[in-house]
């Protein structure tokens, strides 16, 4: 498999960890290990989206360690500590935090479970729909003692997903497949917020039947039905279009977006909301743009 093909299933593996179907009952963002004695100064984090919190807090100054997924240009020279499967607990031992951050993982819960067991305190969260993103924002700004920041940061988060609403197509009128992996082909099933930002920028989902936030989609069943438009995220602005390339009934409909935000359930999701609007306006069926220009309905 090719990096194109392989980051976006990376950067979204703390999502599919929860596979399809059913999945353990989640209440929130859970406190493990002692009470934090104070605002945090030497924070580790498990997953890219968190790391892009605690930097939206303007807190950047306090991380001392982040996965080696996180490619943000501000935490280029920071230690890595594993990935959202295998994080290290010795290499997060070594650091000395006063506060992890941690996204809900079945490949994470014994090194969270030992970090909290050894005296570490521990901020568990879950960001699969963008609720739970609004809940990640106000939980991490309270560990950090930074509530005033969380406020404006979830209001910047909600303002900005309201105007990229704005910009996408006349709703109901553009029926979309948004598309995390190729080989195998694995979209945004409802439950997610991939779904969820669609619906936001006025796309029908077509894959609203499937089971599961992520769903792996049969290759015939695109075919036979398929939508008006496929986006395909890209990490590298080259993606490999598999299959998706090949067919023509489905190369025709299928247009590449190079969005990590997209993949990153983060404040950066506004960024990706307005890339996946303006795609899919842009994108639409010449007839629909042309009944949009005109001020049909």
């Amino acid at each position: 498999m090719t990096e194109a093909r392989l980051r976006p299933l990376v950067l979204l593996l703390p999502l599919l960890a929860l596979g399809a179907g059913a999945e353990p009952k989640f209440e929130g963002a859970r406190h493990l290990g002692p009470p934090l004695d104070g605002p945090p100064q030497r924070i580790v984090t498990l997953a890219p989206s968190l790391t892009e919190t605690v930097l939206a807090l303007g807190a950047g100054d306090r991380l001392v360690g982040v996965s080696r997924f996180d490619d943000f240009e501000a935490v280029r020279a920071l230690p890595r500590v594993g990935g959202y499967l295998d994080p290290n607990l010795e290499a997060i031992l070594a650091l000395h935090p006063d506060l992890v951050l941690a996204e809900k993982s079945p490949g994470n819960e014994a090194v969270v479970r030992d970090l909290a067991r050894l005296g570490v305190p521990v901020l568990v969260v879950r960001a699969r729909t963008l609720a739970e993103v609004r809940e990640m924002i106000v939980a991490v700004a309270g560990a950090l003692g930074m509530e005033a920041a969380g406020r404006g940061l979830l209001a910047r988060f909600d303002a900005g997903l309201r105007a990229a609403q704005r910009l996408g197509p006349t709703a109901g009128t553009v029926r979309a497949l948004l598309v995390y992996g190729v080989t195998p082909l694995v979209v945004a099933g409802p439950g997610s917020f991939g779904a969820e930002l669609l619906s936001l920028c006025g796309a029908k989902n077509a894959a609203a039947s499937g089971t599961g936030a992520y769903p792996t989609w049969p290759l015939e069943r695109l075919i036979a039905d398929p939508p008006d438009l496929i986006v395909v995220l890209s990490m590298t602005g080259t993606q490999d279009l598999g299959p998706l390339g090949r067919i023509e009934r489905l190369r025709s409909r299928t247009v590449p977006l190079d969005a990590t935000d997209l993949a990153r359930p983060g404040p950066g999701l506004v960024r990706g909301a307005r890339m996946l609007c303006e795609t899919l306006r842009d994108h639409a069926p010449a007839g629909r743009r042309a009944a949009e220009a005109g001020g049909a309905p």
